[in-house]
């Protein structure tokens, strides 16, 4: 039987990487705070559990280890990325950088429990990708179940028959438009990564939805400059951009060409846990995040709202 150890084991690695890769920052704010190691200049995760993160602290002529406890631990993997976060937060405010607690991006996990308990009505297929994704390295990619039905929701809104989706992964949110779409209705997902999305494959069959993905194995600009090159500009509905972030601006130039007035873009991730508004990060992620939502602010060609659900989600109106 697994347990919930066993879980995190497996999981960690990937979250590790990517934690050290993308936010060594935030993790020397938790060494300083929580470990009061003030001397360090870097630091790095080592290891999580569902009790703890350990970190390890480093400066030229030192390293010391530092445990920063979740409280109350955590009963899900999904739950690290909060969990997390609400840390840093806490690290901010100790260190006198706090953040207004209206302006919070993220929930308690005993909140968000309960906002997926009174709201969302995740179909059983859908809980079932969902929980397999969460058991993979790359999990934090992947939406929410609160963020896939109001996409749904959208969807239902604006009549939508023809949809793009821009980063499938194992296609958690593939599934949740192919469900909402009519009978003939077509989504064309359009990833990189064969070995992630045949993982999604057979929930999509399961769900009898498959006949409405159009799976497009090779770099978006490519499939969606196809699209356009064989004369589709306005003929969809709404599209759902979710990859690298780099190519953020020239995927949602695309889409909108792609699109009918009235049509509906989302864009995920535009938050970016806050990066954005941070300027100590240059990464080139967070410079094209900056430099997109700078830019969809003042573009008269469209209509748009910014919402703090997930990571941040700009939903877009083309005029």
């Amino acid at each position: 039987m697994t347990t919930m150890h066993d879980e995190f084991q497996e999981a960690s690695h990937g979250i590790i990487a990517h934690v050290n890769d993308d936010h060594r920052d935030a993790m020397l704010k938790l060494v300083h705070a929580f470990g009061e190691q003030t001397w360090a200049s870097d630091a790095e995760l080592i290891a999580i559990t569902p009790e703890q993160m350990t970190l390890r602290a480093l400066s030229e002529e030192r390293e010391e280890t530092v445990d920063v406890a979740f409280k109350p631990p955590l009963v899900k993997v999904n739950h690290v990325r909060r969990a997390m976060m609400q840390l840093i937060k806490e690290a901010d405010a100790m260190l006198g950088d706090a953040v207004p607690p209206e302006r919070s991006l993220s929930l308690s996990s005993d909140l968000l429990d309960y906002l997926r308990a009174v709201s969302v009505r995740e179909p059983e297929i859908a809980r079932n990708l969902r929980e397999a994704v969460a058991r993979e390295p790359q999990m934090d990619m992947q939406i929410d179940p609160e963020q896939g039905q109001f996409l749904s929701l959208l969807l239902r809104l604006i009549n939508a028959r023809r949809t793009i989706e821009v980063g499938v992964l194992m296609g958690y949110s593939t599934l949740w438009t192919a469900l909402t779409l009519p009978e003939d209705g077509q989504v064309i997902a359009c990833d990189v990564s064969e070995e992630w999305t045949n993982m999604g494959r057979p929930y999509w069959e399961a769900a009898d939805v498959a006949d409405k993905i159009d799976l497009r194995i090779a770099p978006a600009t490519e499939t969606l400059q196809t699209l356009l090159d064989d004369g589709q500009a306005g003929q969809f509905d709404f599209a759902f951009i979710d990859a690298d972030k780099n190519n953020y601006d020239t995927y949602y130039e695309q889409c909108l060409q792609l699109l009918r007035p009235g049509g509906l873009i989302a864009i995920d991730n535009v938050l970016w846990s806050g990066r954005v508004a941070d300027d100590t990060y240059q990464d080139d992620d967070t410079r094209a995040l900056r430099e997109l939502n700078i830019k969809l602010h003042t573009d008269e060609r469209v209509d748009l709202s910014m919402l703090s659900i997930g990571d941040g989600l700009t939903l877009v109106v083309k005029r």
